[in-house]
Protein backbone atom coordinates (compact mmCIF):
# COMPACT_ATOMS: atom_id res chain seq x y z
CA UNK A 1 0.00 0.00 0.00
CA UNK A 2 1.14 3.11 -0.78
CA UNK A 3 1.36 6.00 1.68
CA UNK A 4 -0.92 9.00 1.31
CA UNK A 5 1.24 11.39 2.53
CA UNK A 6 4.39 12.44 0.26
CA UNK A 7 4.90 15.51 2.61
CA UNK A 8 5.30 12.44 5.17
CA UNK A 9 6.97 9.70 3.78
CA UNK A 10 6.55 6.86 5.93
CA UNK A 11 3.42 8.33 7.73
CA UNK A 12 0.78 5.52 6.72
CA UNK A 13 3.33 2.96 7.46
CA UNK A 14 4.33 4.00 11.39
CA UNK A 15 0.98 4.95 11.88
CA UNK A 16 -0.90 1.77 11.07
CA UNK A 17 1.65 -0.18 13.22
CA UNK A 18 1.14 2.45 15.92
CA UNK A 19 -2.73 2.05 15.37
CA UNK A 20 -2.06 -2.16 15.63
CA UNK A 21 -0.06 -1.66 18.90
CA UNK A 22 -2.82 0.27 20.55
CA UNK A 23 -5.52 -2.21 19.41
CA UNK A 24 -3.08 -5.70 20.51
CA UNK A 25 -2.41 -3.79 23.75
CA UNK A 26 -6.27 -2.97 24.59
CA UNK A 27 -6.41 -6.93 23.84
CA UNK A 28 -3.85 -8.13 26.61
CA UNK A 29 -4.91 -5.11 28.71
CA UNK A 30 -8.56 -7.21 28.80
CA UNK A 31 -7.49 -10.65 28.91
CA UNK A 32 -5.09 -9.55 31.79
CA UNK A 33 -8.13 -8.16 33.39
CA UNK A 34 -10.43 -11.33 33.26
CA UNK A 35 -7.56 -13.31 34.56
CA UNK A 36 -8.02 -10.88 37.97
CA UNK A 37 -11.88 -11.63 37.89
CA UNK A 38 -11.35 -15.42 37.51
CA UNK A 39 -8.44 -15.32 40.48
CA UNK A 40 -11.33 -13.16 42.48
CA UNK A 41 -14.19 -15.18 44.07
CA UNK A 42 -16.74 -13.69 41.76
CA UNK A 43 -19.22 -16.24 41.31
CA UNK A 44 -21.38 -14.63 43.90
CA UNK A 45 -21.59 -11.29 41.54
CA UNK A 46 -19.68 -11.59 38.23
CA UNK A 47 -19.36 -7.96 37.93
CA UNK A 48 -17.41 -7.49 41.12
CA UNK A 49 -14.14 -8.39 38.81
CA UNK A 50 -14.97 -5.58 36.10
CA UNK A 51 -16.16 -2.83 39.05
CA UNK A 52 -12.81 -3.53 40.13
CA UNK A 53 -10.45 -3.84 37.12
CA UNK A 54 -12.47 -0.91 35.25
CA UNK A 55 -10.49 2.09 37.10
CA UNK A 56 -7.05 0.35 37.29
CA UNK A 57 -4.12 1.53 35.41
CA UNK A 58 -2.70 -1.35 33.63
CA UNK A 59 0.27 -1.29 36.32
CA UNK A 60 -1.84 -1.74 38.68
CA UNK A 61 -3.90 -4.50 37.16
CA UNK A 62 -0.46 -5.96 36.70
CA UNK A 63 0.49 -6.17 40.71
CA UNK A 64 -2.73 -6.98 41.35
CA UNK A 65 -2.92 -9.93 39.13
CA UNK A 66 0.57 -10.71 40.83
CA UNK A 67 -0.47 -10.39 44.32
CA UNK A 68 -3.89 -12.65 43.61
CA UNK A 69 -1.84 -15.37 42.10
CA UNK A 70 0.89 -15.53 44.90
CA UNK A 71 -2.30 -15.36 47.49
CA UNK A 72 -4.99 -18.28 45.31
CA UNK A 73 -2.48 -20.07 42.74
CA UNK A 74 -0.48 -23.04 44.84
CA UNK A 75 1.03 -24.69 41.78
CA UNK A 76 4.62 -23.64 41.56
CA UNK A 77 4.50 -23.60 37.61
CA UNK A 78 0.81 -21.89 37.05
CA UNK A 79 2.16 -19.42 39.31
CA UNK A 80 5.46 -19.16 37.45
CA UNK A 81 3.70 -18.99 34.04
CA UNK A 82 1.54 -16.14 35.54
CA UNK A 83 4.59 -13.97 37.22
CA UNK A 84 6.32 -14.12 33.73
CA UNK A 85 3.53 -13.08 32.19
CA UNK A 86 2.94 -9.91 34.51
CA UNK A 87 7.27 -9.13 33.79
CA UNK A 88 6.92 -9.21 29.85
CA UNK A 89 3.94 -7.34 29.93
CA UNK A 90 5.41 -5.15 32.02
CA UNK A 91 8.11 -4.74 29.98
CA UNK A 92 5.66 -4.44 27.02
CA UNK A 93 3.83 -1.50 28.60
CA UNK A 94 7.28 0.25 28.65
CA UNK A 95 7.86 -0.12 25.23
CA UNK A 96 4.46 1.12 24.05
CA UNK A 97 4.34 3.93 26.59
CA UNK A 98 8.05 5.02 24.77
CA UNK A 99 6.37 5.01 21.32
CA UNK A 100 2.65 6.61 22.69
CA UNK A 101 3.77 9.53 24.72
CA UNK A 102 6.50 10.90 22.58
CA UNK A 103 6.23 13.16 19.29
CA UNK A 104 6.76 12.13 16.26
CA UNK A 105 9.04 14.31 13.56
CA UNK A 106 9.84 14.43 10.17
CA UNK A 107 12.61 16.25 8.64
CA UNK A 108 12.78 16.80 4.75
CA UNK A 109 14.28 13.82 3.38
CA UNK A 110 13.70 11.67 5.48
CA UNK A 111 12.01 8.23 4.82
CA UNK A 112 10.63 7.91 8.60
CA UNK A 113 10.12 10.29 11.44
CA UNK A 114 12.48 10.81 14.43
CA UNK A 115 10.92 9.69 17.97
CA UNK A 116 11.02 12.46 20.70
CA UNK A 117 10.28 12.13 24.10
CA UNK A 118 10.68 15.32 26.06
CA UNK A 119 11.42 14.40 29.72
CA UNK A 120 11.61 16.56 32.77
CA UNK A 121 13.56 14.61 36.03
CA UNK A 122 14.50 16.70 39.12
CA UNK A 123 17.83 14.50 38.66
CA UNK A 124 18.51 15.54 34.93
CA UNK A 125 16.18 18.61 34.63
CA UNK A 126 15.03 19.03 30.82
CA UNK A 127 16.32 16.42 28.35
CA UNK A 128 15.29 14.57 25.49
CA UNK A 129 15.55 10.80 24.06
CA UNK A 130 15.63 10.71 20.74
CA UNK A 131 15.71 8.16 18.36
CA UNK A 132 15.15 7.17 14.36
CA UNK A 133 12.04 5.15 14.14
CA UNK A 134 12.72 1.43 12.93
CA UNK A 135 9.30 -0.26 11.59
CA UNK A 136 10.20 -3.20 11.93
CA UNK A 137 11.25 -3.20 15.29
CA UNK A 138 7.69 -1.26 16.04
CA UNK A 139 6.05 -4.18 14.28
CA UNK A 140 8.02 -6.96 16.20
CA UNK A 141 6.61 -5.12 19.05
CA UNK A 142 2.90 -5.68 17.94
CA UNK A 143 3.67 -9.18 17.02
CA UNK A 144 5.58 -9.65 20.74
CA UNK A 145 1.87 -8.32 22.60
CA UNK A 146 -0.10 -10.52 20.54
CA UNK A 147 2.02 -13.08 22.04
CA UNK A 148 1.68 -12.05 25.48
CA UNK A 149 -2.38 -11.74 24.80
CA UNK A 150 -2.05 -15.60 23.60
CA UNK A 151 -0.14 -16.31 27.14
CA UNK A 152 -2.84 -14.88 29.11
CA UNK A 153 -5.60 -16.02 27.20
CA UNK A 154 -4.01 -19.91 27.67
CA UNK A 155 -3.48 -18.62 31.47
CA UNK A 156 -7.30 -17.98 31.81
CA UNK A 157 -8.06 -20.81 29.77
CA UNK A 158 -6.01 -23.03 32.83
CA UNK A 159 -7.64 -20.98 35.68
CA UNK A 160 -10.95 -21.56 34.21
CA UNK A 161 -10.58 -25.00 33.99
CA UNK A 162 -9.23 -25.59 38.13
CA UNK A 163 -13.29 -24.95 38.32
CA UNK A 164 -13.43 -23.50 41.08
CA UNK A 165 -17.36 -23.27 42.85
CA UNK A 166 -18.56 -21.38 46.00
CA UNK A 167 -16.41 -21.97 48.45
CA UNK A 168 -13.91 -24.23 46.69
CA UNK A 169 -11.77 -21.40 46.19
CA UNK A 170 -8.34 -21.48 47.49
CA UNK A 171 -7.35 -18.92 50.23
CA UNK A 172 -4.19 -18.33 50.71
CA UNK A 173 -0.91 -20.15 50.65
CA UNK A 174 -1.15 -23.78 52.36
Amino acid sequence: MEDESPAFPGYDTVARELGSLNIEFNHLELFIARCIWELLDHFEDPNLGSLITAQLSFKAKLDLLGALSKYRIREDESRSSLDALVKKAAEAEAARNRHFHSLFVWFQNQQLPIRIKPTAKREKSLYYQVERIDTKLLHDLVRSVEGLTEQAQNILEELQRLSWTKGDVPRGPD
